[in-house]
């Protein structure tokens, strides 16, 4: 009897694969031209922006003063671009020990155009097929994907926040098929919070309409979801808890030591970007929980000085994620990567 639960078992693993599936805000992903009807003033090269009305018009409208001095200052040019191009490869090739994900879910990406830059420098190693589709956010940033299997659908899901928010980020559904299953992702990049607590609930209301009306044989939403323990209404608790597996809660249950928080911000760590996993799934599937991390590579971290905008109080703190500096082409993304793994097969 023994033998034989051996040999099933040792069948199954022959037969199964392992798909990994990450998710990592890109940080503000930007190519060097202007869209048309974006505000990406912002990111552009500083050759252009100084000779460009357009652009000194929308610079001198922005309220904020850390926001305008940016606006004004920051030297976009293909140099620079190069170099975040580079950094992100560094991280992106860091992943699942040194493997990449089979599939990362990227937040912040201004374009198909800037995807592409690095799709090209990751496709030497599998990265060959790229997802992104043109949304409603007024600073252009969008939701995409690079991944090593044939994506064989893409759909953008908008979010209606009439009356409520600004045009935000769709959630984009893809899906690709793993050992004659099919796998969909949907990429969520949820409104911030500079907008109200309702906002974000209504992208939890979206995000479960669009998932239970999909049929698949693994669901998984994933990306950044702004959302803090003390949103309220929370969305997360009150929408998504009943339809989804958080897969950083399972590891948690399952002993795991899981990293602080994939997001810091003024002296706080927040598990702001997460994926998760639709209920009710395939037999022939399994998520492994155990394999959930938030990826916090030494190189991804760094020190400090935060600035009370309000006192002017000034604080250092060490060991946080870092965004990538326009100035001198260090840091990666003011978020860490999430991944996890899932075995699928018969």
């Amino acid at each position: 009897m023994k033998l034989s639960v051996l040999l099933l078992m040792v069948s199954f693993l022959a037969s199964a694969k392992v798909l990994t599936i990450a998710t990592y805000n890109a940080y503000n992903l930007f190519d060097t031209k202007h869209d048309i009807g974006k505000n990406d003033y912002t990111y552009l090269p500083l050759s252009f922006k100084q000779q460009s009305q357009e652009v000194q018009d929308y610079c001198a409208s922005i309220s904020n003063d850390y926001y305008r001095e940016n606006c004004f200052t920051f030297d976009w040019n293909e140099k620079v671009l190069d170099k975040k191009l580079k950094n992100l490869k560094e991280a992106i090739l860091e992943f699942d020990n040194g493997n990449g994900a089979d599939v990362i879910a990227l937040q912040e990406v201004e374009n198909i155009n800037a995807l592409n830059m690095l799709r090209d420098r990751l496709i030497k190693h599998g990265y060959k097929y790229s997802s992104l589709i043109e949304g409603p956010d007024s600073r252009g940033i969008d939701v995409g994907y690079l991944s090593k299997y044939p994506i064989i659908k893409e759909k953008l899901h908008l979010i209606d926040m009439e009356g409520i928010a600004k045009k935000t980020r769709g959630i984009l559904e893809i899906d690709i098929m793993v050992k004659g299953l099919r796998v969909t992702l949907l990429n969520n990049h949820w409104p911030s919070q500079n907008n109200p607590d309702e906002a974000r609930l209504l992208a939890a209301k979206r995000l479960v309409e669009v998932a239970q009306n999909i049929e698949t044989d693994l669901l998984v939403a994933l990306g950044d979801f702004n959302t803090l323990d003390s949103d309220t209404p929370h969305g997360i608790n009150l929408v998504i808890k009943p339809e989804f597996d958080l897969a950083r809660d399972e590891a948690i249950l399952l002993g795991q030591k899981v990293f602080a928080g994939s997001h810091w911000y003024a002296g706080h760590w927040s598990a702001l970007d997460k994926i998760m996993v639709l209920k009710n799934r395939s037999f022939k599937v399994r998520p492994l929980y155990e394999e959930y991390k938030i990826l916090n590579y030494k190189f991804l971290l760094g020190e400090t000085i935060w600035t009370d905008r309000d006192t002017g109080e000034q604080t250092p703190y060490s060991d946080v994620p870092i965004g990538y500096d326009v100035s001198t082409g260090k840091g990666y993304s003011d978020h860490l990567p999430v991944i996890m793994k899932f075995r699928i097969g018969k």
